[in-house]
């Protein structure tokens, strides 16, 4: 059976790029809305680091698909399926992120980072296995440190790294 050469430009990936901005306006919108249920435009465009005409743009594409409720001058309210999804995202950047910085050791603002750019990416299938690894993780007894002998005054005393 002869190997087949895969080539990146041959992979799938879940998310397009203006699903990727979508699944941005709605985490943004979510966390906004925490408070009172809405959110201001100026303020999505603060939190996203954009121009108003952007986001009004993206908010007329929200609400063609049902995710968000705006007309000019509103607040902008997540309709349910808007929140199911924004819900999403969100648990999928908080887990990216909890495996960035427990597994990986990164230091929280580059995880962060780069968890909002991953959360794009993962499908469920993917979501789910990673789900899995950070209970197995979480479950697992945690090591003691590496013990180390220091040679001194009449015989080998154990001692804990960091000690």
């Amino acid at each position: 059976m002869p190997l087949t050469t895969l080539r990146v430009s041959d992979i799938i990936f879940p998310m397009t790029h203006d699903s990727a901005s979508i699944e941005n306006y709605l985490e943004a919108i979510a966390n906004l809305s925490d408070d009172k249920g809405y959110a201001q435009v100026t303020a999505i465009a603060q939190t996203l680091g954009v121009k108003m005409p952007s986001v009004t743009a993206a908010l007329k594409a929200l609400v063609r698909k049902g995710y968000v409720t705006y007309a000019a001058y509103q607040p902008v309210r997540l309709t349910p399926e808007g929140r199911a999804v924004a819900r999403a995202v969100t648990r999928r950047h908080a887990l990216l992120r909890r495996f960035l910085t427990d597994v990986l050791e990164l230091k929280p603002a580059h995880a962060d980072a780069l968890a909002c750019r991953l959360e794009h990416a993962f499908d469920d299938v993917a979501f789910k296995h990673l789900k899995a690894f950070m209970r197995a993780f979480a479950a697992a007894p945690t090591p003691a440190a590496p013990a180390r002998t220091e040679a001194g005054g009449g015989g080998e005393k154990q001692q804990q790294i960091g000690e």
